[in-house]
């Protein structure tokens, strides 16, 4: 599948789950973006766990959500 990519994304205190951190894959292939399961932790060391070994974490850009702390590719 080269035209695909995983991406993790970890949030804090997400509006559906406050007080929490979330980790989420999201499947990226030409013209559509899939969210996958999410991941309901209390901490970011928690979080992330569920994120696949050998991605890389690329950070955030100013202009991601507020509540977007690390995005792993």
């Amino acid at each position: 599948m080269r035209d695909t990519l995983i991406q993790f994304v970890i949030f804090e205190d997400p509006s559906d789950y406050p007080d929490k951190w979330v980790a989420r894959k999201f499947t990226i292939t030409p013209g559509k973006i899939s969210a996958g399961p999410a991941y309901i932790c209390d901490s970011l060391e928690a979080a992330r766990a569920h994120v696949w070994p050998g991605l890389v974490n690329i950070g955030r850009t100013p202009q991601d959500h507020r509540t977007i702390k690390e995005v792993w590719t």
